[in-house]
């Protein structure tokens, strides 16, 4: 059976489950007639050096390997493994053994091991032996190792194939362009689970070799192909199978953005030669960025937010300048810039202006739809919740009576001031300048993205799940963590305590659930 939201569907992670079933069709009774086979064949045309068999083969879809091999570390002797897994992340490069870090930075009972940095920035320490002081080099050269640790702690490849004689790791793109960091960072996360530290649990009695391939689009350098994929679907399912109509429904919607379209009604192209023009909506010049360019860069550089960005790529985001900021941010999105991006164009359009905006008000809910880019010249005020599927930028501060949800992989939030608002639930690219206050719940989720949040962080409860937050300030709240809270027991029991049965069980909360009450206005605590 098709429903309209398949139609519109374009999560990468729900293709790739789809993946799940479809690649084990067969593979148990009849290996050699299974999908896997037809697989490994279009493999081994691309040149891939696999085997022809598919009989043994395993397949993964959103595993966090070494996440979980930790936790069955803890039980045993934590520190050698983590010694490690540090030191194969670091590949040569000079840093401390984890079991030399100061205590605090090193006891899996105070800090997880995705947060080391985070943590030493809220004790005002450095990251190393205890003593070590921060911005010292010793410091510095840590933060490079334990940040490389902490981006791929928690990550989990779109797919991986685990054959009998090699391992075969997947970064899957669906409308979004293939990334140069996040592919290398997908080529560590392949090397550590072949390594010796972790290829046991994948079944291997011996270091395999390895490759990370693409999955995505015809014509994108991909080795495998959604249409591949579709193909073989055809081959095994009728018409309105699920799995059929989801990649076939993928494929569609890659056809679609490939046709080409028409301007917008109204809209000018400039001509060829014509020199960019300021924003008139905002008043900003290619002068007036240039002029903002140092300022925010000497301010990104200590920025928490900022710190996956690199300063020196302001220039390029500047050429050509669209006539609106709106068309600048959509151009930064047709060019699949990263998220921080978005950020910087915050602060620079912040900068650029010739004043302050004044503040929006909407009364009733706000919703920045798919594709939408919405940029607000000075505040924001939303007397109701706050959707977004687009993108969204706030120069100034904002403020949100209820709820502020996005949604990966489309979304793009980054608010140059401060963030205050009744709960935020997100797992997309979310940017705060600011401090990030919440009257209820700030929960973020999903490994893909990050909440990033300059200055501190307030709320009644807040809760981690297998997401990258980091902020500069304090974090002040009655109950919860940045880290995993679903994997720490005595949390989750204080969790269930608090909040009502409906949005938590014993495995965590229930998302759906909890949502609902926020959009419906209803209590998700026990008690006021």
């Amino acid at each position: 059976m098709e429903i309209p939201f398949d139609r519109i569907n374009r999560e990468e992670r729900a293709a790739c489950a789809h993946l799940f079933r479809l690649l084990h069709e067969g593979l148990a009774t009849a290996p050699q007639a299974s999908a896997m086979a037809r697989v490994l064949a279009v493999l081994h045309e691309r040149g891939l050096d696999v085997p022809t068999e598919a009989a043994g083969a395993v397949v993964l879809t959103e595993v966090a390997l070494i996440r979980d091999a930790y936790e069955s570390w803890k039980d045993s002797d934590v520190s050698s493994r983590m010694d490690d897994l540090v030191g194969l992340v670091a590949e040569g490069r000079p840093h401390t053994r984890w079991s030399q870090l100061a205590p605090v930075l090193r006891d899996p009972r105070q800090t997880h091991p995705a947060q080391v940095r985070s943590k030493a920035d809220r004790l005002s320490i450095g990251v190393g032996p205890e003593g070590t002081l921060p911005g010292s080099p010793l410091d510095v050269q840590n933060r490079t190792v334990y940040g490389t640790l902490q981006g791929v702690f928690n990550a989990k490849p779109d797919l991986a194939l685990v054959l009998p004689s090699r391992l075969i790791v997947f970064e899957a793109k669906l409308t979004e362009a293939f990334d140069n960091e996040q592919f290398e960072r997908t080529r560590l996360l392949a090397r550590l689970w072949a390594s010796p530290l972790l290829h046991g649990y994948l079944g291997f009695s011996s270091q395999p070799p390895v490759s990370v391939e693409k999955l995505g689009d015809e014509g994108t350098g991909a080795t495998l192909t959604w249409q591949d994929l579709l193909r073989i679907a055809a081959e095994r399912y009728p018409p309105n199978d699920r799995t059929y109509i989801a990649l076939r429904t993928v494929v569609d919607l890659l056809a679609a953005r490939r046709r080409p379209t028409r301007l917008p009604a109204g809209s000018v192209r400039p001509s060829a030669g014509e020199s960019p023009r300021g924003s008139h909506e905002m008043g900003i010049t290619r002068a007036a960025l240039l002029d903002a360019k140092a300022r925010v860069a000497e301010r990104l550089r200590t920025d928490t937010a900022f710190e996956d960005g690199k300063v020196e790529s302001l220039d390029r985001w500047m050429e050509p300048l669209p006539p609106t900021a709106e068309a600048w941010v959509r151009e930064l999105r047709r060019c699949n810039a990263e998220p921080w991006a978005f950020h910087a164009a915050a602060w620079l359009l912040r900068e650029a202006a010739p004043a302050p905006g004044p503040t929006e008000i909407v009364s009733g809910d706000m919703e920045v739809g798919r594709d939408e880019v919405r940029v607000i010249p000075g505040g924001l005020r939303v007397e109701g919740h706050l959707s977004i599927v687009g993108t969204l930028l706030v120069l100034g501060d904002a403020e949100v009576t209820g709820l502020v949800r996005d949604s990966d992989p489309d979304s793009r939030v980054a608010i140059a001031g401060s963030l205050r608002c009744g709960s935020l639930v997100t797992d997309g690219a979310f940017f705060v300048g600011g401090d990030l206050v919440a009257k209820d719940l700030i929960h973020g989720f999903h490994n893909d993205k990050s909440l990033m949040v300059s200055g501190g962080i307030r709320a009644r409860l807040f809760l981690g799940e297998d997401h990258d937050i980091r902020f500069g300030g304090d974090l002040e709240t009655e109950l919860g963590s940045d880290e995993d809270f679903f994997r720490n027991d005595e949390l989750l029991t204080r969790v269930r305590q608090w909040l009502v049965d409906e949005v938590v069980d014993a495995n965590g909360l229930r998302r759906d659930a909890l949502i609902a009450c926020l959009r419906d206005g209803r209590s998700i605590f026990r008690r006021k």
